[in-house]
């Protein structure tokens, strides 16, 4: 048997010679784990069917579909297994789409020396996860079904509907085939069937099972009532004690049994039997929740009995006033001068505030009603005197105040023709009445905003009368009609006139009657018009006080979407030079340092260590040159951003054990976070490239921007222009394109940037035109 402990990879990458370097890396380095190559996405498939490993390792850009296509591939079939997307490039839309994919991590191919390390990490964190998960999973699946029965049986009127739906509800989940349920009968010591679902085909006829020492009785079902336990049959192909049914259970499909007495304190109702698909069902875990709901269905088949026997004695007008969802007053009215409460239910407490103590006993007119309206009260008691119904809107006293109701005052009981008791029912309708009022107030305010809205608006009923329009909508369509023609008219009329303005006509009409039958959200559905122009229109339904009601909104995006377009080619054309770069230049890269990082591992010689730095540093030349590529001069929306804590954070990132950053402001500035960092790391990196281990760095506040500046070399005046252009480095260890990003991400947050000496002689860079926020 395999160790539970030991880790199964799918490793998929077209080049043979880095999936070989993974391989000896990851497996040299941890015992536990086994990796699996597969050079197609086919072939990756043809895998996972035949035996599903523990993870999923794929790289991006592979023969025939991507990374990502053959993870949604793979997700169709095993929506959790882990899958780890390992590329060589660095846009982070690919991290993004790999996410939204269903990945379940994501790393970029680097050639850093733990970097192997840090995919063993990453894949025995998931794997552990994915295990745990899957272990609670299960757990939680046999709870939701515990729960589920729990809730069949609080609803459950009789001890037959309850068994049967038990039997229904564990039969249609998975892995369950089949289930029963079964009294003794004492004479025969036979098991009786009582109830059933599932896939059974007559087994219940063809098997008997008892509860004595015979080979009949020696199964989970004889066990369960004998022992008083839930008794269990793993397997039933070469269990010995299930050989008297075990042809007809796997004829039907029966892997493994499970058998739970149904028992309230000393009294045996029966027991519960469970058949599953597959063999190794009953885990301990379920075994004790099998337990527990045999002794909820023994107590609720009590419970049914009991109630059975009481049922004829429950007093119908009293069931009902104690279960009425709203206030009701029960009053005694054999008193013609005192009307005297005798009882409250639950919801008057709730509603009007006062405990049940605190009114009882006492005079409806003294507890509840307001003195203006005592005549009334009056009027109304004398009519329940005569047998009458009332039906009115009241003002009665809360704790909380007066408040609105709708009455219902109902005589009950008759004593020589007169009610003995009577019942006052009260639906509050004090909201109700405030939005109605609120609702005609806003109105007129609601028309005004409309009217100046910039776009195209409409509702209509659900008649499809049109209830509110704007003139807007009219321009936004090309159509000479203002918003007031339009109020009163039929909106699938008015539809029809105009759908010769779309370029698809009748998919206007189509789409227009789908949204209203569906009745869900929709935002931002293009719709193109006959002219080439686009608009873009929202859908809303909701509720009037006098029905249903359904929003249509238009906006003129025409402008918008031709922007779109020319950026979308620049984005294409630079995402095809990404490509080339990321992996016909990195992949080669990266087996070569694997080669270097294995031939390390034999050989000590400076000359690997040499031609390591130097595949180490085209990799770090690569990474620049895809980030002046992808990135570009967009930013994200920017906000506020502490100097100090950016400041700090980032050189944690680059610093060595020797250096110093002095951080000599709080102030907060107006940024793009992500590339802010990235401005910051990179003149981090310039310092300590420059200035040594030991650099001191010092950021602070200029009046309209902040400063980064170090006490190293500095940079000479004849080269403080240049610095800034990509290629140029003043050392052999740099790339030549960090200060290059540098000016990149400041023009795009449309900073200025300049370069000149700090007074210790170093190179201090200064950034202006920046939105500050002093603490």
């Amino acid at each position: 048997m395999a160790d539970p402990d030991d880790i199964d990879i799918l490793h998929v990458d077209d080049d043979p010679e880095f999936l070989s370097v993974v391989a000896d890396l990851l497996e040299k380095a941890a015992n536990r784990i086994t990796v699996h190559t597969a050079a197609t996405t086919s072939e990756g498939i043809e895998q996972i069917e035949a035996a599903a490993p523990d993870c999923v390792v794929a790289d991006y850009k592979l023969p025939g579909q991507t990374g990502i296509e053959f993870l949604r591939t793979v997700r169709e079939t095993h929506p959790d297994l882990p899958f780890i997307m390992l590329t060589g490039r660095g846009n982070e839309n690919v991290a993004s789409d790999a996410i939204a994919a269903g990945a379940t991590d994501y790393l970029q191919k680097k050639t850093a020396f733990d970097q192997h390390q840090v995919l063993i990490n990453r894949i025995t964190n998931a794997v552990e996860q994915y295990h745990a998960t899957k272990r609670a999973s299960n757990l939680q699946r046999i709870r939701n079904l515990v729960n589920d029965i729990n809730q069949a049986l609080v609803r459950a009127e009789s001890r037959s509907t309850a068994e049967t739906r038990v039997c229904e509800i564990i039969s249609d989940a998975d892995p369950y085939r089949f289930a029963w349920i079964g009294g003794v009968d004492e004479a025969t010591q036979e098991v009786i069937p009582r109830a059933s679902a599932g896939i059974e085909a007559a087994y219940l006829d063809a098997i008997t099972v008892t509860v004595d020492e015979t080979a009949t009785g020696r199964g989970p079902g004889g066990t369960a009532i004998r022992d008083q336990r839930v008794a269990v049959s793993q397997d039933v192909s070469d269990d010995p004690t299930f050989e008297p049914w075990r042809d007809e259970a796997l004829e039907r499909g029966y892997k493994a049994v499970a058998a739970t007495p149904l028992a309230y304190e000393e009294t045996l109702y029966g027991e519960l039997v469970v058949y599953a698909d597959r063999p190794n069902a009953f885990t301990e875990d379920e075994q004790q929740l099998l337990s527990e709901l045999g002794d909820d269905i023994g107590h609720t088949i009590h419970s049914l009995e009991l109630q059975a026997s009481l049922r004829e004695e429950r007093n119908r007008h009293q069931a009902l006033f104690e279960n009425a969802p709203t206030p009701v007053i029960a009053v005694d009215q054999t008193d013609p001068e005192y009307h005297r409460i005798i009882d409250v239910n639950e919801a008057f407490t709730d509603v009007f505030g006062y405990s049940a103590d605190q009114v009882i006993g006492s005079d409806v007119a003294d507890a509840v009603v307001p003195k203006e309206g005592l005549a009334e009260h009056k009027q109304y008691r004398q009519r329940a005197l005569a047998g009458d119904s009332v039906i009115s809107e009241v003002k009665r006293e809360t704790a909380t105040g007066v408040r609105e109701f709708l009455l219902h005052v109902i005589p009950f009981g008759t004593a020589d023709d007169d009610p003995t008791y009577t019942f006052a029912w009260y639906t509050d309708i004090t909201e109700r009445k405030a939005r109605k009022q609120e609702l005609e107030r806003t109105n007129t305010v609601l028309q005004t905003m409309v009217d100046n809205l910039p776009m195209g608006v409409l509702i209509e009923d659900a008649d499809r009368e049109i209830i509110l329009a704007n003139d807007q909508l009219g321009e936004t369509l090309g159509v000479p009609i203002d918003g007031e023609e339009l109020i009163g008219r039929d909106c699938a009329r008015a539809a029809k006139e105009i759908q010769h303005r779309f370029a698809e006509p009748e998919q206007f009409i189509e789409k227009t009657e789908t949204h209203l039958q569906q009745r869900d959200f929709v935002t931002n559905e293009e719709l193109v018009l006959a002219d080439d122009s686009v608009v873009e229109r929202d859908y809303a339904p909701y509720t009037l006080p006098s029905g249903q009601a359904s929003l249509w909104l238009y906006r003129d995006v025409t402008e918008q979407k031709q922007r779109e377009q020319a950026l979308q080619h620049q984005n294409e054309r630079l995402e095809e030079y990404a490509n080339i770069v990321a992996h016909d230049l990195r992949n080669p890269l990266n087996t070569a340092y694997g080669q270097l990082q294995l031939a390390q591992n034999e050989f000590d010689s400076e000359r690997l260590s040499r031609a390591a730095s130097s595949i180490q540093r085209g990799l770090d030349l690569v990474d620049d040159m895809l980030t002046l590529a992808q990135q570009g001069d967009d930013v994200d929306t920017l906000r506020p951003v502490a100097l100090d804590t950016e400041a700090t954070h980032c050189w944690e990132t680059v610093a060595t054990e020797t250096g110093t950053l002095e951080v000599a402001s709080d102030v907060t500035i107006e940024a793009d976070p992500s590339r802010f960092r990235q401005l910051l790391e990179n003149l981090f990196r310039n310092a300590v490239d420059h200035g040594g281990a030991d650099v001191t760095v010092r950021v602070g506040a200029l009046s309209d921007g902040f400063y980064v500046e170090d006490d190293g070399d500095g940079i000479p005046e004849d080269r403080r222009e240049s610095v800034f252009e990509a290629g140029s480095s003043g050392g052999t260890d740099g790339t030549g394109f960090g200060l290059a990003i540098v000016k990149q991400i400041a023009r795009a947050m449309e900073w200025e940037v300049a370069v000149t000496a700090s007074d210790d002689g170093g190179a201090r860079f200064e950034f202006r035109n920046v939105v500050t926020h002093e603490e």
